[in-house]
């Protein structure tokens, strides 16, 4: 194929990184003299004269032989098969030249058709009277397929003729009945081996035009180039003018290349759908936007044939990976050497006790210190005595005189400077109080020191964090902050093989636990979702123990489940549907009327179940948007009534039935409360990041699971939450084995299942 005549042959790849997602245009590599060479051959084949032709190519410069018009003999005769087989090349060419509304005939550029059937299928492109185009894919002697169509001019003459054109090239009678009676707006027959096709503008392949086509399938795989021959034979469009392949009126006619665009389904369980390609992380990531936004998706996360399309590189995204746990680990020893030195800052004002104690002995032996000093300046004591004598004793005997009443006055006068031993006490205490003094210097620099060398840490590790390189360009743009997370430990038991796994319970009784599938959409009426069943040891005993469509089950996207005396319920969607919790066989609905999207289930003590509508339905940008019948439902003796109903309820998603009441978390508010009896929200509080699913109750301790935050986080009702477990992608409703004391965590987008030993 590639050393056929550059003029009649475009051969294309697509290339998604360059000129939108068809920015590819074919080019071949031949000399110059043998494009001409096979121009002179082509126009021979044409019902031109070798010496014309020879003449007419001789008289061409490089660029007119390149933007040559075919002219054709109009009394060449047309060859049509009479088997299933398609009109060759020439034949096409000379019909197509013949109608009288394909005027200015001429071959452009190929453009690249990424999408559908004739996706890689090399092909030649003609246009005339500028809206018209005709394409020929595959072997131009026995083309795999015939396409014609108009872009612009939808009018029913242009879609008349182009039924026409493709009519005449079929040979056989039932095939043009079979091309007949298709509908014009959309349809596809298949008949001995061809298949005839109507593609409208609004298909994802239809590159804005309407297209009548005819094609043999296994013909157009043989045809099907790969990747590496297509990047041999394609340049550019947008150099395709330079390298003086293709003048730009030519490359101007060519299809019109469509944004490069993807539908994948999010982290969040949400199908984002016609999302454009912005950029490329080679290997890892791209950045995409839509009408409600945009994000970074690692290309691991995108189905296997958009992972192969984008080039997923295994052993790069791994090393990104790598480096970006790495970088988690750096932030997380940052962070609590920052908590260190701002404790440690906080130690002047409340010093340590060592301190303290240092600093009240260094006082006292100041004061000491300063009274040895004083006494050693001159003083003076006053002194006064007065005596009372009894009237009975013999004094008057003794005494010349005598008087019961006496009195004393005098004065002491002291001049201790001339004392060595004073001089000696006021050196020691001296010397005592600056020791103290001292003392407490050292136990406060120590302090100190201990501070600096964790500010220094920090420092270092700070500017470790600067030189490091970048894990990768998806985590360049700033993320909002979010409080600190220890990371991850090693789960316990880690299960795979699930079809987004919503809700984990532990089954007490059967020692087990239960996993609900909704295996697609979670508001899709499929009748395809399954309950697992797993043993603690880490085993999936029976992937599909309970799955609808068999044996008379009926379950469409089941998420919450409860167990009570002996009955297994399932959130449904509109429903809740009861099986028995041993053999797992149907036992009945119980409609929920008013309800879009029954979401968890909660069993109370009293053996009431209440079950959460999140108030959503399948549609807007994201897959899912709100309907506005948010409420909290109870379920009494197998009847129904709504405990709390209000679009203020935030989107309720888990419940949990504590001795306070109902527990309600919010993944629309991002908000955990409980319900009281009048239906009102109280306690209410916001864990550090929103999206919250599952909640359970340790005593009086809650466990909260958090999309946005990728965590699960622990905390009192009315109180503040802190992380319990970081690193936990889409963690869903989530479980708890009270014989081993294992968290149970879903991952919705991850298809896997682990458990946690709680500390």
């Amino acid at each position: 194929m590639k050393g056929i005549c550059r003029l009649l042959i475009a051969l294309m790849i697509r290339a998604p990184y360059q000129f939108a997602s068809a920015g590819m245009i074919a080019t071949d590599q031949t000399a110059a003299s043998a494009e001409r060479a096979a121009l002179v051959s082509q126009l021979q084949a044409f019902g031109v004269d070798a010496a014309s032709a020879k003449e007419r190519v001789a008289a061409m410069t490089d660029a007119e032989a390149r933007a040559q018009k075919i002219e054709i003999d109009p009394a060449k005769p047309l060859r049509v098969s009479s088997t299933n087989q398609l009109p060759d090349f020439k034949s096409v060419v000379l019909l197509l030249s013949r109608q009288a509304w394909a005027s200015n005939l001429e071959q452009v550029p190929a453009t690249v058709i990424d999408k559908g059937m004739l996706r890689h299928v090399p092909y030649v492109s003609f246009r005339c009277a500028d809206d018209y185009e005709v394409n020929i894919y595959g072997d131009l002697e026995h083309p795999a397929g015939i396409e014609a169509g108009v872009y612009r001019k939808l009018v029913d003459d242009a879609t008349a003729n182009c039924l026409s054109l493709v009519g005449e090239l079929l040979g056989r009678q039932g095939e043009k009945d079979t091309l007949q009676a298709l509908n014009l707006e959309k349809d596809s027959k298949t008949m001995q081996g061809l298949t005839f096709e109507i593609t409208p503008p609004t298909a994802e392949d239809a590159y804005k035009g309407w297209w009548i086509s005819v094609y043999s399938e296994s013909k157009l795989n043989l045809a099907r180039a790969s990747d590496e021959e297509m990047r041999q034979i394609s340049v550019p469009k947008a150099s395709a003018t330079k390298e003086g392949d293709w003048s730009a009126r030519e490359l101007e006619l060519s299809r019109p290349a469509l944004a490069n665009t993807i539908t994948f389904t999010n982290k969040s369980g949400l199908v984002i759908r016609d999302a454009e390609v912005v950029r490329i992380n080679e290997g890892v990531s791209l950045v995409w936007r839509d009408a409600g936004g945009g994000g970074v998706v690692k290309l691991f996360d995108l189905p296997p044939d958009l992972r192969a399309r984008f080039g997923y590189d295994h052993d790069k995204s791994a090393a990104v990976e790598a480096a970006e746990e790495a970088a988690k680990a750096r932030d997380w020893q940052q962070a609590q050497a920052q908590a260190r030195v701002v404790q440690a800052a906080k130690q002047p004002e409340v010093p340590s006790p060592a301190v303290q104690a240092a600093e009240n002995r260094a006082t006292a032996e100041s004061f000491r210190a300063r009274g040895e000093h004083r006494a050693m300046l001159p003083s003076a004591d006053f002194a006064a005595q007065y005596g009372l004598l009894a009237e009975y004793n013999n004094y008057d005997l003794f005494f010349k005189t005598f008087q019961r009443h006496n009195a004393t006055i005098g004065v002491v006068l002291r001049f201790p400077f001339f004392s060595p031993t004073q001089h000696a006490r006021a050196e020691a205490a001296d010397a005592t109080a600056l020791r103290a003094k001292k003392d407490a210097e050292a136990a406060k620099n120590q302090v100190s020191e201990e501070t600096l060398r964790l500010q220094r840490s920090v420092e270092q590790m700070a500017a470790a964090q600067e030189v490091a390189p970048p894990a990768s360009a998806a985590t360049a743009s700033a993320a909002p902050a979010e409080p600190i997370k220890p990371p991850a430990p090693a789960p316990a038991a880690k299960y795979t093989g699930f079809a987004t796994p919503e809700s984990v319970l532990y089954d007490a009784d059967g020692d087990r636990y239960l996993v609900s599938n909704i295996n697609g959409h979670p508001a899709d009426k499929d009748n395809n979702g399954f309950i697992s069943v797993l043993s603690p040891d880490g085993k999936v005993t029976s992937l599909k123990w309970i799955e609808g469509g068999t044996k008379g089950v009926k379950l469409d996207a089941p998420k919450g489940t409860a167990i009570v005396k002996g009955v297994l319920y399932v959130a449904d969607i509109t429903v809740v549907r009861t099986f028995d919790a041993k053999s797992g066989a149907p036992k009945g609905d119980i409609a929920i009327a008013g309800a879009t999207f029954l979401n968890d289930i909660a069993a109370g003590p009293d053996g009431k179940v209440y079950v959460s509508d999140t108030g959503m339905k399948k549609g807007g940008a994201n897959g899912l948007e709100p309907t506005g019948t948010d409420a909290v439902y109870v379920i009494d003796k197998g009847k129904p009534k709504a405990l709390a109903k209000s679009s203020e309820l935030g989107a309720p998603n888990g419940l949990v039935v504590t001795d306070k009441g109902v527990v309600v978390v919010t993944f629309g508010s991002g908000e955990v409360y409980r319900i009281d009896d009048k239906g009102k929200k109280q306690d209410a509080s916001k864990p550090p990041t929103g999206q919250l699913d599952g909640v359970l109750s340790l005593g009086d301790t809650l466990l909260v699971s958090s999309w946005q935050g990728s965590a699960v986080y622990r905390g009192k009702l009315g109180g503040a939450f802190e992380p319990a477990l970081a690193d936990q992608k889409a963690p869903a409703d989530i479980g708890y084995d009270t014989k081993r004391s294992r968290l149970l965590v879903p991952h919705f987008t991850e298809d896997t299942v682990e458990a946690y030993d709680l500390k």
